[in-house]
């Protein structure tokens, strides 16, 4: 008998769930709207991603997929509300 340990099989690639596949489609869109992907782009990886049935096939679908807990979105200061046609000055805090 050997010393050396057995080298165990390799695990079978984990299979891609319907909603990862959903969240897949949804970052495309993203990138779509943020101008990373063009709409020819988006409609071939779409069809990937319907294709694909493992994580790792959708893992090489997505463009610089951003990091957990980042906003895709910048966020914008709220604005002050004011009144265009009116001659009323609301005073103190808005509810």
């Amino acid at each position: 008998m050997s010393d050396l340990p057995e080298q165990m099989p390799p695990a079978p690639p984990m299979l891609a769930s319907d909603g990862e596949r959903d969240g897949v489609v949804s970052h495309l869109r993203d990138a779509v709207g943020e101008g990373r992907l063009t709409l020819e782009e988006f409609s071939d990886r779409v069809d990937l991603v319907h294709a694909s049935r493992t994580r790792g096939e959708l893992e090489v679908i997505t463009p610089n997929p951003p990091a957990l807990g980042t906003p895709s979105v910048p966020a914008v200061a709220p604005q002050q509300p004011r009144a265009v046609c009116s001659h009323l000055v609301r005073q103190g805090s808005a509810p």
